[in-house]
């Protein structure tokens, strides 16, 4: 009589079978193993180490990948670090092994690899793992071999291990803010997150948007430093992103590249508000109040004020230019000021609902401040694809 397997009992049953493998190992005097692998993914090829696990079954007209290990776990790794590890692969069979590619999720990860193993010898599949691109904490990445064995076409690798910051800088978030003509200088101090000390030996910026003018010790905080961070003049207004790369000797001998990141603000002497590099939208659920009976214009305001309060600013004049096949009397703009010799409004407003269904345009501005009078750009778009009459 046979006894149907269910679900309670299934455990009992896996844990005979592992018995009478085990028993049926000692007989035949080769390692046995339980598949443990997830279903619909190719399993990864027994690990042979012993010498005598060297000469595997015969293989006929086809290769054979073999790998003696696939995990590999650090100890605690300093952020900024970047280190290689290899795994060697063996081609068992009797036809030259090719490896296509090795894949992994991790910009983290760069791989380089033998392309082709002889029949009989081995390779090289070589992780280069920067710590730099990725966060603080442990961390467990997977990588897969692809070649031309058709019994194990792709075979999976484990890395990971925890990683640590091997610095703290105060401030924690690092902004340079200032107008476009400034070199406005920021102190970043830098101090050890781990009993290690350091030295910074170099230091190098990524975007050229600022330098690093000055390192020097801080003051009562031994092992700390303190740098000099300088914003760079440069032609216009924008918002970069940027950062520091710091190359350290630290106490053991090893030498790290950490960054830090630096956001760099060139501020235009006139501040314009929503942002000029910005476009001014009226939505279509904005301008389908115009076809209300009674609506009243749809209106969008840009604030205008200068980045320095002490200096006295004026807008001279706002116009709107829209293409010919715009109406006339659609658009209309006018300026307010909000407060005399600091800020200023100028108020974009649409009268009408044409029939197109959008157009794009540009506001100019000129403001005085300083004597000097500037025309600041802004682009504007307006849709008109909801509903109609």
């Amino acid at each position: 009589m046979h006894e149907t397997v269910t679900a309670k009992s299934l455990p009992k049953v896996v844990a005979t079978l592992s018995v009478a493998l085990a028993l049926l190992s000692c007989v035949v005097g080769t390692p046995v193993a339980l598949a443990q692998d997830t279903p619909g993914t190719p399993a990864n090829p027994p690990i042979l180490k012993t010498p005598q696990d060297q000469q595997p079954p015969a293989v006929t007209g086809s290769p054979r990948i073999r790998l003696t290990e696939f995990e590999f776990l650090w100890d605690t790794v300093l952020q900024g670090k970047t280190f290689m590890k290899d795994w060697i692969v063996y081609n068992d069979g009797d036809q030259p092994l090719k490896i296509s590619q090795v894949r992994t999720k991790c910009v983290c990860s760069t791989f380089d690899y033998d392309q082709e193993i002889a029949p009989g010898d081995s390779g090289i599949v070589r992780l280069i793992f920067d710590s730099n691109k990725i966060k603080v904490g442990t961390t467990k990445k997977t990588a897969t071999i692809y070649s031309n064995d058709p019994k194990y076409p792709e075979v999976t690798v484990w890395y990971g291990g925890p990683i640590v910051l091997a610095f703290r800088h105060r401030p924690s978030t690092v902004q340079l803010r200032g107008l476009v003509s400034d070199q406005t200088t920021v102190p970043v101090t830098v101090s050890p997150a781990t009993p290690q000390k350091f030295e910074i030996i170099e230091t190098s910026v990524a975007y050229d948007q600022f330098e690093v003018s000055e390192i020097s010790p801080a003051p009562d905080q031994p092992g700390s430093f303190v740098l000099q961070l300088r914003k760079k003049a440069v032609a216009k207004a924008e918002i970069k992103p940027d950062f520091v790369k710091l190359k350290l000797q630290m106490e053991d001998g090893d030498v790290i590249e950490p960054y830090i990141r630096v956001k760099v603000v060139h501020q235009d002497s006139v501040v314009i508000t929503p942002s000029p590099t910005k476009t001014l939208l009226f939505m279509n659920r904005e301008t389908n109040r115009l076809l209300d009976e009674g609506a009243k214009p749809v209106e969008k305001r840009l604030t205008v004020s200068g980045a320095n309060s002490q200096i006295k600013l004026k807008v001279l004049d706002a116009r709107i230019e829209v293409p010919e096949k715009v109406p006339a009397g659609v658009f209309s703009v006018r300026v307010e000021e909000a407060r005399p010799d600091e800020r200023y409004n100028v108020v974009v407003a649409i009268h009408e609902y044409p029939s197109i269904t959008y157009t794009d345009g540009k506001v100019f501005i000129d403001v005085e401040q300083g004597g000097q009078v500037t025309t600041h750009e802004i682009k504007i778009r307006a849709m008109f694809a909801g509903r109609r009459r």
